[in-house]
């Protein structure tokens, strides 16, 4: 049976994935799943090399459903299924995007340094393409990668190359995006700067970090939506309260909580949320941080984020302890190394079941930029040996032996 009597027609099917995109907006993500897997089943059986648009499509609303459940080893699955649609030896804007989701879910999963390796392709492909959007965001997934393997000063390197990238072709919101992710990387270089001990460093981090609200003032007026806009007050937000203007932190805090609870914007809220909570038990109000860091956690059924959880399971026993709630406290030291060794798990499980996609990640690379990077690599394995590493939290175990 062809595959158009299966599914209607092609109207059908375009109607069929509206309907999924509006499942998407309303974060019914398993619907979209769901919907789309049948979609892609038919297509398959299809065999017909002129619907691969569609299914390209298809693919990228998959990737947006699996990012937003943090369920980052079936996108990287998903992602080596539309390796096969598209040309391997060819740059495309689509090769790129993907590289750069790619990317997005190695480094969701501990894994910096294929992160790394679909970054530079990305990073290659937009540059071939003359695509400076997409090179400033390739650029960005660069220096997360590099801050990962503990290496601070490439990381805000190529944070700032990305916001050099990021011109006037590119719109305001994507300005507002680079501008407000270099400000996150700031001030997570300042914290493990200030954790080794190294207060120098990090008031020099926070010194760079103050030039970026101009910039963010130049595309506030013009960002469509409100998303964007409280993300970037968040991250500067985050820069007042390392830079001791507290009560401007707190209040912008306030607010971001409140529009981002009223709108379901888990992703601003949970954050925040984890930042007042510091700010309550800098201020010894250990009640107040308690409250917080439970209300980080609702809804139960929606999965927060490694990079918040587990630093909000580390305050969490130490803000029990402070109150003498010793039950509490085990149990939450129980959840942190739980969900530490599930984070170790899902990592290793993602590595064994997506082998196949490094030498696919290598064989798009040109051949110069391959030597490169790998010789790059293997710098940044050895440098935990030699002690030049920057100390990331919970981000020790990224170099695993025997995996590409």
């Amino acid at each position: 049976m062809a595959l158009g009597s299966e599914l209607g027609s092609p109207a059908a099917i375009e109607a069929s994935l509206n309907e999924a995109e509006a499942l998407l907006a309303a974060e019914a993500y398993e619907a979209v799943l769901s919907r789309t897997r049948g979609l892609l089943d038919a297509l398959e059986a299809a065999a017909s090399v002129s619907w691969r648009p569609l299914a390209r499509r298809i693919y990228q609303l998959r990737g947006d459903c699996l990012t937003r459940l943090d369920r980052f080893s079936e996108l990287l699955q998903d992602s080596a299924a539309m390796l096969d649609l598209l040309s391997v030896d060819q740059a495309s804007p689509e090769r790129a995007e993907l590289m750069i989701k790619m990317s997005f879910a190695h480094a969701n999963l501990a894994m910096p340094e294929q992160a790394l390796r679909a970054a530079h392709v990305a990073l290659q492909d937009a540059l071939a393409l003359g695509q400076r959007m997409t090179a400033a965001q390739a650029l960005e997934r660069v220096a997360m990668a590099y801050l990962s393997m503990g290496d601070g000063v490439a990381a805000e390197r190529f944070m700032f190359e990305a916001l050099e990238h990021s011109d006037d072709s590119s719109p305001p919101l994507e300005q507002l995006r680079r501008t407000s992710n270099a400000m996150h990387l700031l001030c997570t270089l300042h914290d493990a700067y200030l954790d080794m001990g190294l207060s120098e460093l990090a008031d020099a981090v926070l010194a760079r970090a103050r030039g970026l609200p101009a910039r963010a003032e130049l595309w506030l007026p013009q960002v469509p939506g409100r998303y964007m806009v409280c993300m970037w007050w968040a991250n500067q937000a985050r820069c007042w309260r390392r830079s001791q203007r507290l009560a401007e932190a707190q209040s912008m805090f306030e607010d971001c909580v409140a529009e981002g609870g009223a709108q379901g914007w888990h992703a601003v809220r949970r954050p925040v949320q984890l930042e007042l909570a510091l700010m309550a038990e800098a201020r010894g109000d250990l009640a107040h941080a308690l409250q917080l860091l439970h209300a980080l956690f609702e809804p139960e059924n929606l999965r927060v984020r490694d990079v918040v959880a587990l630093p909000a399971y580390r305050m969490l026993e130490r803000v029990c302890r402070g109150l003498g709630q010793a039950e509490a406290a085990e149990q939450a030291g129980r959840q942190l190394r739980a969900r530490q060794l599930a984070r170790q798990q899902a990592s290793l499980e993602a590595a064994t079941q997506t082998q196949g996609l490094a030498p696919m990640i290598l064989a798009a690379l040109a051949a110069a930029d391959r030597q490169r990077l790998e010789a790059e690599i293997q710098r940044l394995r050895s440098e935990p040996e030699a002690g030049a590493r920057l100390r990331m939290l919970d981000g020790e175990a990224w170099f695993k032996l025997g995996l590409p």
